[in-house]
Parts: structure tokens; sequence; C-alpha cells
């Protein structure tokens, strides 16, 4: 995958998470005998996709670092 794909599909993990994040807390909002279960959502939306996109980023940083390190030998 390119660094520019890379990106864009780390951009799209944070969209989501706040996205679904804001939309769960303007459902609260307007279904207040809900509020409090789809607040509790909104919290473990915006921290499990907190967690994809961690480990997503922390992939990507691993094999881009892999990929660019020259090969070693080994001696015998």
């Amino acid at each position: 995958m390119s660094a520019f794909h890379c990106k864009l599909a780390s951009l799209a993990l944070a969209l989501a998470a706040v996205g679904g994040f804001v939309l769960l807390l303007v459902l609260a909002a307007q279904h207040p005998h809900e509020a409090p279960l789809l607040r509790i959502l909104a919290f473990l939306w915006l921290v499990a996709a907190g967690a994809s996109k961690l480990v997503f980023d922390l992939t990507e940083t691993v094999e881009r670092e892999t990929r660019d390190k020259p090969l070693r030998r080994i001696k015998e």
C-alpha cells in the first residue's frame, strides 16, 4: 500500500471515529429516554475507533520501517 493510501485510510478511520461519536451524541440529544445508553455507546465507539486507528497506524509504521531496512545476512 502506498504512503498516500495509508494516510487516506488513516484519515478515513479518524473521520469515522469522530462522525460516529457526534452522530450518537446527536441521537442522544433527540431521544432523552435513551440518552444514557447512547452516550455510553458514543464513548465506546470513540474508544474502539481510536484503538482501531492506533493499531492501523502502528502496523503501517512497522511495515514501512521493515520495508526500508536493508536485509541483514547471517554470518556463520
